[in-house]
């Protein structure tokens, strides 16, 4: 009967020991793969609300008539490229995060209508990193100086 009973005791305790090695191993496996690509996703989706709220930055900024570097530089960032078109104001912008394995990035054109004002609108659309100013300013950082000049 001792020894039936001392048998049992083993058999339960060594299957408790690889239960708890296995789930062990299960957070480990968790701790190194899954939660800095969860970490990472989050940062990719803070990049595209950063890029999405910059376009009602640049419209409140441009209320007041005169749009300055150092309004630009507070709402997008130091990585964009300015040009004046017919009838907007055109903002390259780049957004970057850096991840793990390599940077991810977003390059967004800001239209901003003309002239500039309180019925000033501002429209968002993504651009390929591989275009014009997307790709120069992804191969760089660029500081643009914060200045009360205007963009203009």
């Amino acid at each position: 009967m001792r020894k039936t009973t001392s048998r049992s005791l083993i058999l339960s305790v060594g299957l408790v020991l690889v239960a708890a090695l296995a789930m062990f191993g299960m957070f480990l496996w968790w701790l190194t793969v899954e939660w800095p690509e969860g970490g990472e996703r989050a940062e990719v989706n803070n990049m595209i609300l950063r890029s999405t709220a910059a376009s009602e930055d640049l419209k409140a900024a441009a209320e007041d008539g005169e749009l300055t570097v150092r309004e630009v530089n507070k709402a997008i960032g130091f990585r964009w490229a300015a040009e004046r078109m017919h009838g907007s104001l055109d903002i390259v912008a780049y957004f970057s995060v850096e991840a793990a394995k390599e940077e991810t990035g977003l390059c967004i054109l800001y239209k901003i209508s003309l002239p500039l004002g309180s019925t000033t609108s501002v429209t968002r659309m993504e651009l390929p990193k591989e275009r014009g100013n997307c790709q120069e300013l992804s191969t760089k950082y660029v500081r643009s100086p914060d200045s009360d000049a205007s963009v203009l």
